[in-house]
């Protein structure tokens, strides 16, 4: 699958990235680099790849299996007591830096989702190693 493929070349890619980055800005300019990144990434690949159109577990599920077939972690929802929806993407990566960027991805695509759908206005997103 062409979308798969991309996303596993996206993450060979961040991870040499992120060591140029390190190297030349140091750890903490490099994370916030990549925050941004990241969110702008997570942003543009839910418009292009993911159907922004159905309801909240609908899009929830296809990020499961996208996350899932690309080897980028395993994404699942816990409600909180105030009904605050929670993602937590165990991150199939080990490098800090990168955590950052998934959570940023991942925060990414939930904006695109929640900016055409009125019906989610607060949610969590929790890395696990």
């Amino acid at each position: 699958m062409v979308i798969i493929e991309n996303i596993k070349l996206y993450w060979i890619m961040l991870r040499f990235t992120a060591g140029v980055l390190i190297e030349k800005y140091g750890p903490v300019e490099a994370n916030k680099l990549l925050m941004v990144s990241g969110f702008k990434a997570g942003m543009y690949f839910a418009k292009e790849y993911v159907c922004l159109s159905v309801d909240l577990f609908s899009f929830i599920r296809q990020l499961q299996r996208l996350l899932h077939k690309s080897h980028v972690g395993e994404l699942s929802v816990e409600k909180s007591g105030s009904g605050e929806l929670g993602l937590v993407l165990k991150c199939s990566m080990d490098e800090s830096t990168i955590h950052s960027c998934c959570e940023s991805f991942l925060g990414g695509m939930m904006e695109a989702y929640i900016k055409g759908n009125s019906t989610l206005s607060c949610y969590t997103i929790r890395l696990t190693a």
